[in-house]
């Protein structure tokens, strides 16, 4: 039986290959940590909350390739809310 590690990352990659829009991950950091770690993300949406917690999950884990972003925007909302747009360097 797969892991769900290897499904994710199988499905991302046949996602990829495919003709067809974009593919938008919202959320769940395991599944945004593996999409990095196998270099399947192009652009990037980093959403900074006004909130600071004591745990979690760590988006960005240890054992995945550099990648260089270039940064593209950023939007500011009235709670306190970031979001910054980025988009994977040397893909472009």
């Amino acid at each position: 039986m797969k892991s769900s590690q290897k499904i994710r990352e199988d499905l991302a990659t046949k996602l990829k290959s495919e003709k067809g829009r974009d593919i938008n991950c919202d959320g769940s950091a395991e599944v945004v940590n593996e999409l990095l770690k196998n270099d399947l993300i192009d652009e990037l949406t980093i959403s900074v909350v006004p909130i600071l917690v004591g745990n979690g999950t760590r988006l960005i884990k240890k054992g995945r390739p550099e990648q260089l972003l270039e940064f593209i925007s950023a939007k500011t909302f009235e709670t306190g809310l970031t979001q910054l747009y980025y988009k994977h360097k040397t893909k472009y």
